[in-house]
């Protein structure tokens, strides 16, 4: 997982860098990121923070009873 400060970090690298004369593209690729993972990062719709942690998962269908 990325933290949200070292998200922020790379999307301010890579606006330098496009504004230096390079494409986004050729900047994600330094980076190591895919620029659909820029563009989510850049989305208004998605929370820069990490969202994982805190998704509720169901139960699962063959979850084992307990005996006793």
């Amino acid at each position: 997982m990325i933290s949200a400060s070292d998200r922020k970090r790379a999307i301010l690298l890579i606006k330098e860098a496009t504004q230096a004369g390079a494409h986004e593209e050729m900047a994600c690729k330094e980076m190591e990121i895919s620029l659909r993972t820029l563009q989510r990062w850049r989305s208004n719709a998605n929370p820069l923070e990490d969202q994982r942690p805190f998704a509720e998962h169901p139960v699962p269908r063959n979850k084992l009873t307990e005996m006793g």
